[in-house]
């Protein structure tokens, strides 16, 4: 292996990343933040700010990163740990044909739907300019259906020809989304009506889950994902916190907020697009939007349905990666003309509602019950499909806004019996070891230590919404989430709580 890259053909690969071919944190920085970055996000922002105040924006805001950073900062552990991607470490909880039909489809699905979503916002945007331009055209639905096709192909341009154009597309859709919210913040601060004169626009229900939901919605996927990125960190720890803390939850309040002020500015009946316009945006500027969803949708979406489809398939050639490119463009291509952007809000509430309980069932498995190995499953590991059938029924019988925690609640105790009445019966569980030492001592109590300090904070923030409406029900989510967070920064240090009764 010459070169470790994300993109490159040596990196599209299922196998293990050797700890010498790794690299540093900081590397991986620009790299996730580039991916991060992208326009829905910023439309995010404006859903929110459309229901909600401006300061109960930024609450939705700040919470949500603080979501975002504790699932991220556990399960990039647990790439960083094992140096997997997540169709394949989802192999030791699922089984190997669990994890290619269930977590490779879900992971599938999920990419083509990010994938659909970019190419409708980058194709809504030159329809607009089309409209200054030539307002006959934008009437004409094979005219919207051509300009689909054409930004979906151009978006995947680099990854079937090869790398020769992967590096400087990083560069450019960067640099891209950083002018367009630069100038946009000018635009809005200049503009009569502006900054100085925020309308705050009264939510139409008392609690705020409903944002919440949107913008973990948008990163959601992560909480699985994340390990084909960070499986390329040296180390667990610190890597594992400062990736996430580093290159996401910057973007994720960044972006959002901009978009919320945009709105805040503008009017709660201002869209996107129409935002943008409103502001004083040249109609030509709407180019730098579509050039801004160039890397996210090319590295994401592409690369992260390429892993899952590998999985699936079991190929992994240079010739398939591009077949699976195609495979991507075509589809998504599909799924914006079919008019995904019109459902954007119902999309990413079922990303917030499935992803988080698979995510916590990832870490309980590595850390706690496979003691830091990996094993490869053969056939179908029901514990896992069942764990996770059992945490979502119940999440989708006992409505409540934050019934995403509540099912990764469920989800995580079903796991935990069942793995813990494995270990009574002395069922053996055959693994390989990770390719590093390990960074804490993994004694028995410091592993049931974690277990039940991380359901804890689950069942905090799970449980305590359905006893409480907003506000508190927000500060029973934040405190859970941070009793969840504490939990894996003891158990990372190797730090044991005096008042758990627990012997070795």
């Amino acid at each position: 292996m010459k070169k470790v890259g994300l993109v490159h053909e040596e990196g599209f690969t299922l196998s293990q990343i050797p700890v010498h071919s790794r690299l540093h944190w900081v590397r991986l920085v620009p790299i996730y933040m580039s991916c991060m970055a992208c326009v829905p996000l910023i439309m995010v922002g404006v859903m929110i700010a459309q229901l909600f105040s401006f300061l109960q924006s930024i609450v939705i805001i700040g919470l949500t990163a603080l979501i975002i950073l504790v699932f991220d900062w556990m399960n990039a552990a647990v790439g960083a740990d094992l140096g997997l991607p997540a169709s394949v470490i989802a192999r030791s909880s699922f089984g190997l044909t669990g994890s290619r039909f269930f977590i490779s489809v879900l992971l599938i699905l999920q990419g083509l739907g990010w994938y659909g979503i970019h190419i409708a916002v980058a194709s809504r945007a030159l329809m607009e300019l089309l409209e200054a331009l030539a307002p006959t055209l934008t009437g004409n639905g094979l005219v919207l259906f051509f300009i689909t096709a054409c930004i979906g192909f151009l978006f995947a341009f680099p990854n079937i020809v090869g790398r020769k154009f992967l590096t400087w597309t990083n560069y450019v859709s960067a640099c891209a989304l950083i002018i367009l919210c630069i100038w946009g913040c000018i635009l809005v601060l200049f503009n009569p009506g502006g900054v100085m004169e925020i309308r705050q626009v009264q939510a139409p229900k008392p609690d705020l889950a409903t944002g919440v939901l949107w913008l973990l919605g948008s990163c959601a996927s992560q909480f699985v994902l994340l390990s084909d990125y960070a499986r390329f960190c040296r180390r667990i720890t610190p890597d594992s916190f400062l990736f996430p803390l580093i290159s996401i939850v910057p973007i994720a309040i960044a972006l959002p907020l901009f978009g919320a002020f945009l709105v805040a500015s503008m009017g709660p009946d201002v869209g996107l697009i129409e935002g943008f316009l409103k502001i004083g945006f040249p109609a030509w500027g709407l180019i730098l939007v579509i050039i801004a969803q160039w890397n996210p949708a090319r590295v994401v979406n592409i690369y992260s349905v390429g892993l899952a489809l590998a999985n699936l398939t079991g190929l992994t050639s240079m010739v398939a990666r591009r077949w699976f490119a195609i495979i991507t463009v075509v589809s998504g291509t599909a799924l914006a003309t079919a008019g995904i952007l019109d459902h954007f809000g119902l999309f990413l509430e079922i990303q917030a509602f499935v992803y988080p309980a698979i995510g916590l069932l990832y870490v309980l498995d590595h850390f706690v019950f496979s003691k830091r190995l990996w094993q490869e499953s053969s056939g179908v590991k029901w514990e896992g499909l069942i764990s996770l059938g059992i945490g979502y029924s119940v999440g989708i019988l006992v409505k409540h806004p934050y019934s995403l925690f509540l099912a990764a609640f469920v989800t995580g105790v079903c796991y935990s019996l069942i793995a813990y009445a494995e270990i009574l019966l002395k069922k053996p569980r055959l693994a390989l070891k990770q390719s590093y030492p390990s960074t804490a001592t993994l004694t028995q109590r410091l592993r049931t230590q974690f277990c039940i300090l991380t359901l804890t904070g689950m069942g905090v923030a799970g449980i305590g919404p359905l006893l409480v409406g907003s506000p508190l029900a927000e500060i029973m989510v934040s405190l859970g989430v941070v009793v969840t967070g504490l939990s894996f920064w003891l158990f990372s240090r190797g730090i044991r709580v005096p008042i758990l009764p627990f012997k070795d």
